[in-house]
This record gives structure tokens, sequence and C-alpha cells, in this order.
């Protein structure tokens, strides 16, 4: 054995012979091996439809017991837009684990390659093709989650995503959607809302939505906070209360597709009370949360509203 430790990062949404085969030689060569699963804290969804509890059982159910024994897993945050908070995260698991000069032997893509996510959308669709290469254990441990309520879920919002492609499967190249966001802050609070519709119905979000043809990203933005949450800012006020705004475009951010979205930072704490906010549009709900809350309700923000917000404003 060359090392002690090996690190694996990678999500795992669908392990395969292939994973399987990756972990196992990395057993072979270290005397034990730290797996950090990424994608920690997410919502389930048909990009990761397993929580990382759910994912290690897989892993787990694989391998032979004597071989489990010798491996840790260890959830970690995607942090799509602070490379160095991810690094930092990682760092500390392992000092955790004792694992700190763990070798790195297999760290996944930035992005995923297509065909794994077409394999999870077969599965998700109730299809029988993802199963080549796929481990007995682990058919055995899908075929169960099948019968649970999170499948059912996941089926619904798969069978929509298959819709909105087919509503533009004949245009000359796959479309490009372009979105803008509001963070808005008020004394140590962010503000949600929560969809009504799908992709994420029931889960919360930043306010915001499509960019119309003759509008400017901060106009959309704006506009959206208004729709959403009832909230309307007077020129002069707007200008002062803009921190800043960046453009998010990582491209697996979207189950919808390649989507890419302006975020803008508004903080309104020097307006000394809190704005009243209303639901209206696509928001069944607004609300204001606590930064302090983020952590322990980020698994309830849609696809990468977490990150944008921790990317924008520094505090959260």
């Amino acid at each position: 054995m060359t090392s002690p430790c090996a690190l694996i990062v990678d999500a795992y949404p669908f392990p395969d012979a292939a994973c399987i085969a990756r972990l196992t030689d990395a057993l072979a060569r270290h005397a034990r091996v730290v797996v950090a699963l990424t994608g920690a804290h997410r919502p389930r969804s048909p990009r990761l439809p397993w929580t990382v509890e759910e994912r290690a059982n897989m892993l787990h159910v694989a391998l032979p017991p004597e071989q489990w024994d010798r491996v840790r897993v260890v959830g970690l945050r995607e942090h799509l837009y602070q490379p160095e908070r991810r690094k930092a995260e990682l760092d500390a698991q392992l000092r955790i684990e004792g694992a700190h000069g763990a070798v790195m032997v297999w760290r996944a893509p930035a992005v995923e390659p297509e065909a794994d996510r077409e394999r999870r959308a077969d599965y998700l669709r109730g299809g029988a093709a993802w199963r080549a290469n796929t481990p007995e254990a682990v058919i055995a441990w899908l075929e169960g989650f099948r019968l649970g309520p999170a499948y059912a879920r996941l089926h619904e919002e798969q069978a929509w995503m298959d819709k909105t492609r087919e509503s533009w499967a004949a245009a000359p190249y796959p479309p490009i959607f372009v979105t803008a966001d509001s963070v808005v802050t008020w004394a140590g609070q962010v503000l949600v809302i929560q969809r009504r519709h799908a992709p994420g119905a029931g889960l919360w979000a930043l306010p915001g939505g499509f960019v119309e043809q003759r509008e400017s990203l901060q106009d959309a933005a704006l506009r959206e906070l208004h729709e959403e949450a009832g909230l309307t800012l007077e020129p002069d006020l707007r200008k002062r209360m803009i921190r800043t705004g960046r453009i998010f475009d990582h491209p697996d951010r979207s189950i919808r597709g390649r989507s890419i979205t302006f975020g803008l930072w508004l903080d309104l704490t020097e307006l000394g009370v809190r704005p009243e906010v209303a639901s209206g549009d696509d928001a069944a709900q607004a609300e204001w949360w606590p930064f302090a809350a983020l952590a322990e309700r980020e698994a309830q923000l849609v696809e990468d509203h977490v990150d944008i917000i921790r990317a924008l404003v520094p505090e959260a």
C-alpha cells in the first residue's frame, strides 16, 4: 500500500460498476479511503435524487463488509462559485477524520457527462436501461427506493423536464435560458419566496425569473422582485441600496437546462424598518430568513440559490 489514506471526491449520484471498481482499486492500494460526497444539503432533484446518507448506503451494499469497514464517507457542499470555501470545508472534514494528508486518487469532472445524466433520467422515467453495468446490490437498493414517496415526486419532476424539453426540440440548437434573481437583505436577513410551480415546487428560492426581450438584467431582477414579493423600490432609493451584481453560470446549475442567471444584491438595512413583503405571481409565500438559518434550511433552497447568496453576501 503506497499511502495510509486515499481521497475520492465525487457526487456518486448513480454508482455503477466503474464507480465501484474505482473505489475497490483505491482500497487495494491504501489502508483506508475517505469518500467526500459532493452535493451535501441539496434538496432532492432529478440532478441529485439522493441524500448523502442514501448515496453512502448504495456504496455500502456494493462492497464486502470487510472493505466497507475501511471506507469513511463525508458530505461536502458544492459551493459552486466559491472554490476556496469548498477547499476549506474539505480540509476541515479531512482533519476531523484524521486524514489531512490523504492522497487524491479521483475527483469527478466539474461538469457531469451527458451519458450519466441520461442514465439517471432513464431510472426516474421508470425505464430499465439504467440497470446495465450496475451492481446487483445497487439495483436492489434502487428498486426499493422506487417504492417510496420520494421517487414519486422525482418521477413527476422528470416528466416535467421531458415535456419542457420537447417544447423546444425543434430548435436548431439547444436553448440557453437567461434569468435574473434578487438577493435582498435587511439587518442579517435574506428575502426568499416559495415556488408555486415546477421545477422545485414547494421549495424556497430567490425572487427571480426569465429576462424579457426588451429589458436589462437589472430591470428584470427588479421586476421579478415586485411581481413575486410585492417589493418596489423608487429609483433614487434603489441606486443607494444596490451593492453588487454578477453572473452565475455553472452548466449544471439548473435542471431546466443550460441556464445563466444574473444575481443582484440589494441591502435595505439603512431603511431601519424591515420592508413588508407579499407573495404573488409564481410565489406561494414570501419570507425573511436570518442568515443563521441558511445552514439549517439550505436543503429547502432550490438549485444553487444558497450558493448565489453566499457568493454575493460575505456575511451569509
